[in-house]
């Protein structure tokens, strides 16, 4: 895999989300508290009417049903 070792800061409170080009990837968290699942939340990501580079997408149940944008915004 080639490491380009690239990485991006994202202040607490903000959602973030990203989408992998390559066949792999490595993301780390590094967390500012213990996680806590019941507190954790997000915003389904095709509901932002976003154009994603790639259409085949893979992503787990839980992240498809996550309310959209106007749910939660």
């Amino acid at each position: 895999m080639r490491q380009n070792r690239k990485s991006q800061f994202i202040s607490d409170g903000y959602a973030h989300g990203f989408q992998v080009l390559s066949e792999e990837a490595v993301v780390v968290y590094h967390q500012t508290n213990h996680f806590d699942a019941a507190s954790e939340t997000g915003i389904n990501f095709d509901s932002f009417g976003f154009q994603w580079p790639v259409q085949n997408i893979v992503i787990s149940e839980k992240d498809a049903a996550l309310p959209g944008s106007n749910e939660v915004l």
